[in-house]
């Protein structure tokens, strides 16, 4: 996948950046922050469906951490992301879900 590039493990540091930190943005991802993400989002909105379909933002967030796994890489750039994986890595970074809850509607 263009733009992965590996990372040793020792230079990784998921809370490295606050995320009113600007440096955010330029922060390798790790491939355990991008599964912490993903099941942010599986906890917030359910797969569903008989073939249980993930929502939109652990469904973005999915195929490059699928990548990753088949490239054996450890983190991905952030600009690597597609804009949709990268407003829900970013949503979950600040702990926001970024549609409102169907319960509280």
């Amino acid at each position: 996948m263009a733009g992965m590039h590996a990372t040793p493990p020792s230079t990784l540091s998921p809370s490295a950046a606050s995320p009113s930190d600007a440096s955010f943005e330029s922060e390798p991802i790790a491939i355990t922050q991008l599964e912490a993400a993903i099941n942010f989002w599986r906890e917030r909105h359910p797969a569903t469906g008989e073939e249980s379909r993930l929502c939109a933002e652990a469904a973005a967030l999915a195929a490059p951490y699928a990548l990753m796994i088949i490239d054996g890489v450890r983190s991905i750039a952030m600009d690597a992301l597609s804009a949709e994986a990268r407003a829900a890595f970013a949503a979950w970074r600040h702990g926001r879900d970024v549609r409102p809850d169907p319960a509280a509607v």
